[in-house]
């Protein structure tokens, strides 16, 4: 039998809880064009994800990101989310070999000023919408100044970056769609971006672009890729954190205590904010190269296998009293940024953005209160809040 689900349940607790009571893995249709896998376990999430056989293509092809450079295309945002095969393997290798944790740990001050200037733009008195003026530019303006955007560029990436994800489709669509389907904006950053990546290549600084450069040159990859790697960065690095930051406040602001707490051993409560919250609801397809079996369930050959990572991340079987937020928690090896050979790359640099967030809040505002108790989403897999009002200063 096929389960439908929409995304507003994707995200919804008691769905998610009766999901995995019934079984761990279960054929959904998510209304994407076609009946899925939905592991809802956390055995079946890690035993699933590490299995080689689900880490197939689709048939996107070995080198879409060149053929849609050479037909004039451009691939969207969401379809490099979703990149498999070997163009997957060469944009994650320019990511994460330029994203160590000595740069992220370099980058931390940055962060903080960044936070410090944002708080400081928020007129005193009155409430504000968290979202707006925090949530959502922290980590795009932190994202800005790891991959080199100049100052000036800033608000003109950051308009764009909030522009195409507030107005992406719910329904899929092709891999390198035609120029008629790319938007002015959209060719207006692919083009930006080219201009920049030329600009590092005659003057090199120390930021991430000039470091995906050599390593591109290196194993003579076309600036195609470069600027896929950078676009991937932007568009899918911000997402986890405002998410977090957003729901994580709306929760922890509902009991001033447990607020107070936080400081008291603030990494593992950064740890249980993105198991309790999960900010991102439904992992990337991974498509069977052949028949799997995952915990009892037949998965057959090219079978479209996705995971429910908040229905994982709240399993008792692997997680004591799964539904209670308890800041304190240890052995929490939460799979908020996934699992597999698609593992977020920027997972330690949200980390440290999102406790960089916390410490300069609960130093700066330890009465901060909650005005919005109702809170209103975004469609779609990622459970954004519209607006987040807070009084920082009571």
């Amino acid at each position: 039998m096929t389960t439908e689900l929409t995304p507003a349940q994707l995200n919804d607790v008691p769905t998610l809880r009766r999901l995995r009571e019934a079984a761990p893995v279960h054929h959904v249709d998510l209304g994407r064009g076609g009946a899925e896998w939905l592991l809802t376990g956390y055995e079946a999430a890690v035993t699933g994800f590490a299995d080689q056989r689900l880490m197939g293509d689709g048939g996107a092809g070995d080198h879409p990101i060149e053929e849609a450079e050479r037909a004039g295309r451009v691939i969207f945002e969401e379809d490099l989310v979703d990149l498999s095969g070997r163009d997957h393997q060469r944009v994650r290798r320019l990511i994460s070999r330029g994203l160590t944790p000595r740069r992220v740990a370099a980058l931390e001050p940055k962060i903080r000023q960044i936070a410090d200037e944002l708080l400081a733009e928020i007129p005193g008195g009155g409430s504000v919408d968290f979202v707006a003026a925090f949530a959502r530019p922290m980590p795009i303006m932190t994202l800005c100044a790891l991959v080199g955007v100049p100052d000036a560029d800033r608000p003109y990436v950051n308009a764009y970056v909030t522009g195409r994800v507030g107005t992406l489709p719910d329904e899929p669509r092709a891999l390198s769609p035609g120029p008629d389907m790319t938007s002015p904006e959209t060719a207006e950053m692919v083009a930006y971006l080219g201009a920049l990546i030329a600009e590092r290549r005659r003057a090199p600084a120390g930021d991430l672009i000039s470091g995906m450069i050599r390593q591109a040159d290196a194993e003579g990859l076309a600036d195609a890729y470069l600027v896929a790697a950078v676009r991937l960065t932007l568009v899918a690095g911000h997402r986890a954190v405002t998410g977090l930051l957003a729901n994580g406040l709306a929760m922890v602001l509902r009991d001033p205590a447990l607020w107070r707490r936080l400081p008291e051993r603030l990494d593992e409560a950064v740890e249980e904010l993105l198991r309790y919250v999960t900010p991102i609801a439904l992992s990337v397809p991974r498509h069977a190269t052949a028949p799997v079996e995952v915990c009892g369930a037949e998965l057959p050959e090219k079978a479209v296998v996705r995971c429910a990572w908040g229905a994982a991340n709240r399993d008792p079987a692997r997680f004591p009293e799964p539904d209670a937020f308890d800041p304190a928690r240890r052995d929490n090896a939460h799979l908020a940024f996934g699992y597999g050979h698609h593992f977020c790359l920027g997972a330690a640099l949200a980390r440290a953005e999102i406790k960089v967030a916390l410490s300069t809040l609960l130093t700066r505002y330890p009465g901060m209160r909650l005005v919005e108790e109702e809170l209103v989403y975004r469609t779609g897999d990622l459970r954004e809040p519209r607006t987040l009002r807070v009084v920082l200063e009571p």
